[in-house]
């Protein structure tokens, strides 16, 4: 009955009313672990709005807090303690440190140098392991149903999803707190609930960015045409005034033998003539300040000068930038890095992404920060590396990590040349040293990739080592001859991969493929299928097949298609 009495309020109330209510928490404790879990579960769906609801808002920090407190039971088992009060005077801390051995904080150093990758043979060379592990956060005791479990903490990150703030600052304390109580959670409730957390902290990283380093305010330029307008009235004006005055002096020539003798005995008898005359005056020169005014108004704007703003770039004021978002970020995915490695090497490379995007957008007015942001990035990809090396050992997962690593390296635009040539380097031979041949086949030609890079935008400075292709792609042909030594029939497949790979080279230009590969290739793998024999009719064989046939048929296209056919016409297929 005490469950129901406690989960009426949140049906019609707002958050800030039910956390209000005198007792309202007191009363908690006097229901079973079980039962809090219950009136939690209905909390978490009352503030995300599940079941059509409106969103409830959480408004500030504390009352963040006091929300975690209800929810307890869905954050960590039973017996297990509280997190510590929340502190409201260090907003800005990582939180978290204590739960990691290895990085006590990355971005403190940037101190990691190309020098750290052995760059001497590119399919060889040790790994650079590193001995120690993260220590492995609490582990959950939970034991009843894995669906309901996994609900319950679908609804706990659903609730990280709408914590906002128009305050950045405020924005990132609440992310700092969701974390601080969902970290010692344990390994099955952080893989869930903690990624929510990381995309949270990336859409704060950009907001962020936008208040830190803004455009330059634009100046308006004045039209040149409204000062031509103002003179051309101008002008005409002064010539009606000419044309008036004239016919006035004509008037006035023509009464003046009349009005001689009147105007004279006036000036006489006028006590007030001095007086008249003077104001006069004054008159005309103000009308004549007036006219001198105007005439200066008329000018064109070319002519005035205007002091240009003090400053062009708002002045930054949060105390959150986006380096302090950097290393909540790297230590967010510290703490999830041994509960679910591979997902946290995603999200390495896609911090390292955004942080290369960072670089990228303040290189122009703020070059110092961009150097950082480089040097950041770079962290965050051997940061993935180690996660690589240490903790990924699944061969299909290993398949999955290069991918993600050649696509990562391949947005990345801001590294010097000899940090990139690093980085491709440990990931060819990483691809080379996978335990599958067919696998080392695929990912070494993949990686070929990564030497030869071609952007839709004209960039000078696009990494480029036609060579480095020409030996991913002979080894990969070294690699696709042993495994078709050993069954031809089912890895003829790499072959055709492979010459899929050259006609891409030899179509973009690069000068180390030339037709003679492409021609020489091609009457290989007719060997090979005429080996085979046309009664093979295997799965694998029969694709095989029809992309070889898909590959051929787009040589023949481009030997007719002007801009190609000069280049196309020499391969021989």
């Amino acid at each position: 009955a005490l469950e129901k009495l406690l989960s009426v309020p949140l049906e019609g109330m707002e958050l800030r009313d039910v956390l209000d209510m005198p007792d309202f928490g007191m009363l908690l404790t006097f229901l079973p672990w079980e039962n809090r879990r219950k009136v939690a579960v209905e909390m978490v769906k009352s503030v995300v709005g599940a079941g059509g609801g409106a969103v409830k808002k959480v408004k500030d920090v504390n009352e963040l807090e006091q929300l975690f407190t209800i929810l307890a039971p869905l954050l960590r088992d039973e017996g297990m303690a509280a997190p510590p009060v929340y502190d409201d005077h260090a907003v800005v801390g990582g939180g978290g440190g204590s739960l990691i051995s290895r990085t006590a904080n990355l971005m403190g150093t940037l101190g990691i140098t190309p020098s750290a990758m052995d760059q001497s043979d590119m399919f060889g060379g040790p790994n650079n392991n590193m001995d120690a592990a993260f220590d492995q956060p609490a582990q959950s005791n939970f034991g009843g149903d894995i669906a309901q479990f996994r609900m319950e903490q679908s609804l706990l990150a659903k609730l990280v999803q709408v914590l906002d703030h128009d305050d950045t600052d405020v924005a990132y304390q609440m992310l700092n707190v969701a974390r601080r109580h969902i970290a010692p959670g344990g390994a099955a409730r952080i893989a869930v609930t903690l990624p929510a957390i990381v995309f949270e902290a990336l859409g704060l990283l950009r907001r962020v960015q936008k208040l830190e380093f803004p455009g330059p305010v634009a100046v308006p330029e004045k039209e040149k045409e409204e000062p031509e307008k103002v003179q051309e009235v101008d002008v005409e004006e002064t010539e009606e005034a000419v044309d008036e005055s004239g016919a006035l002096e004509e008037a006035k020539e023509d009464g003046d033998e009349e009005k001689n003798d009147v105007v004279a005995d006036a000036e006489k008898s006028s006590p007030t003539v001095d007086s008249l005359e003077k104001s006069e005056d004054e008159s005309k020169g103000v009308a004549d300040e007036e006219a001198k005014e105007e005439k200066d108004d008329a000018k064109p704007s070319s002519l005035v000068t205007e002091e240009p703003p003090a400053e062009l770039f708002p002045k930054f004021t949060k105390s959150v930038n986006c380096r302090k978002s950097l290393v909540f970020l790297q230590k967010s995915v510290a703490i999830l890095a041994p509960a679910n490695p591979e997902l946290a090497f995603k999200l390495y490379l896609e911090i390292a992404v955004s942080t290369d995007v960072l670089a990228r957008s303040t290189r122009t007015n703020s070059p110092n920060s961009s150097a950082e942001f480089n040097s950041i990035a770079y962290d965050f990809l051997t940061q993935a590396f180690l996660v690589y090396e240490d903790e990924i050992s699944e061969s299909t997962t290993q398949i999955r990590a290069i991918t993600s690593i050649v696509g990562a390296l391949l947005e990345c635009t801001t590294f010097e040349k000899t940090e990139y040539e690093a980085l491709i380097t440990k990931t060819a031979q990483y691809a080379a040293k996978l335990l599958k041949k067919p696998d080392q086949c695929r990912m070494v030609s993949l990686c070929s990739r990564l030497f030869y890079v071609v952007r839709k935008e004209d960039d000078i400075n696009v990494y480029r080592n036609p060579q480095r292709v020409l030996e991913c792609l002979q080894r990969g042909l070294k690699i696709a001859d042993a495994c078709c030594s050993m069954s031809s029939s089912a890895n003829i497949q790499l072959f055709v991969e492979i010459l899929d790979y050259y006609v891409y080279y030899y179509e973009i230009g690069n000068p180390a493929i030339t037709d003679k590969f492409v021609s020489g290739l091609i009457a290989l793998i007719n060997e090979h299928f005429d080996s085979i024999g046309m009664m093979t009719t295997g799965s694998a064989v029969a694709e095989a097949r029809a992309h070889y046939e898909q590959i051929l048929e787009q040589i023949r296209r481009k030997k007719v298609e002007e801009g190609s056919k000069e280049r196309f016409v020499l391969i021989i297929c």
